[in-house]
């Protein structure tokens, strides 16, 4: 499925850059417009047609829990993961540069203010709307008091506190997770709760309350990027004012900036994920923290890849955790193997 999203984000990608470029509209603008919206209804238009398709094989697969509507809200958001922060940031420089090249009426400025204005709110709550989408289920409230109370103690350690613990009660036995939400919370999905104990419960915690920790520094980095991205793109209007650059290159050049700007945010991320890994390993066990990484993947079913060797991803990160917990390759091993009973699939 990851791959048939990739290929339709490609070809929206292309059908939408066709469209802005041979629409008759007289604005950069009004083709950035054009062209961000196009591409994120292109891109939820195909992942709808993607989730009906594979339906069946993935319910043969996955489970009678995997309905249709279920498998197409996944879809859909693993495909808005991508189509919001390109088509939003697009939207955002076409409002701003029809608003400078807007005609001297007055109702005309307040109508584009208008537009600009919900541009920018659309841009900056798409991040709490992506994060919410990708939640596996509803969330409830954490069903060990003992367990919370712990782990209180453990962000008191770490000087940080967060607000509520959380449940998510999902339908698919796949769907391992523990989340840093927006608001102090963090959650954990019910699946992946039930199969760990203590320590490595406290493990995982660890690594999501530094992520609460690091929200500060998180919105200061999207704020930057907004800061850039809004600078280049009227650096690319007024380029097209002087005539220095053509209407037909420009919005291809801002589509490009969008997708830096994509880039560059998830090396961010993984920059974080890496300095979470190190505080809970600081903090914890990294035994633990290893044995709770590969109970994710094997219940999510990605422990054991079609060679039947352990995922590469989850061998690099455990590795970098082992290196830094100071465990040997015989340990290392030793956590990776006592996961295999949540995965149904036994290395020869």
């Amino acid at each position: 499925m990851k791959v048939a999203t990739f290929v339709f984000l490609i070809v929206s990608t292309v059908l939408s850059l066709i469209a802005s470029l041979m629409a008759d509209v007289e604005t950069l603008g009004s083709r950035l417009l054009l062209g961000g919206g196009l591409f994120v209804l292109l891109v939820t238009f195909s992942q709808i047609v993607l989730g009906l398709c594979m339906h069946p094989a993935v319910q043969h697969i996955r489970g009678k829990e995997w309905t249709k509507s279920f498998l197409t809200e996944r879809l859909v958001a693993m495909g808005w993961m991508v189509a919001l922060p390109v088509g939003t940031t697009a939207i955002l420089i076409g409002s701003f540069e029809n608003l400078f090249h807007s005609p001297s009426g007055t109702l005309e400025k307040i109508l584009l203010v208008s537009i600009t204005f919900c541009a920018i709110v659309l841009w900056c709550a798409q991040w709490n709307a992506l994060h919410s989408l990708m939640l596996p289920g509803k969330l409830a409230r954490f069903p060990r008091e003992d367990w919370e109370r712990s782990a209180r103690e453990l962000a008191e350690r770490m000087g940080i506190s967060f607000r509520a613990l959380m449940l998510i009660q999902t339908r698919d036995p796949h769907s391992a997770a523990a989340l840093a939400l927006t608001g102090g919370r963090i959650a954990f999905s019910d699946v992946f709760l039930n199969s760990l104990t203590k320590e490595e419960f406290l493990a995982v915690a660890a690594h999501e309350i530094e992520h609460l920790k690091q929200k500060r520094i998180t919105t200061k980095f999207f704020f930057a990027a907004f800061s850039f991205s809004l600078i280049i793109g009227i650096a690319i209007w007024w380029f097209t004012e002087i005539n220095f650059l053509s209407e037909q290159i420009a919005p291809v050049l801002a589509l490009g900036l969008s997708c830096a700007v994509l880039l560059v945010s998830f090396l961010f991320k993984k920059s974080r994920e890496d300095a979470a890994d190190v505080i809970a390993v600081r903090y914890t066990d990294a035994s633990s923290f290893i044995r709770a990484l590969a109970i994710h993947y094997a219940l999510n079913d990605k422990l054991i890849d079609a060679k039947g060797e352990f995922d590469k991803g989850l061998l690099r990160r455990s590795k970098r955790i082992a290196q830094e917990g100071g465990l040997s390759e015989e340990e290392l091993r030793s956590c990776l193997v006592s996961a295999e009973r949540y995965s149904g699939l036994i290395r020869g």
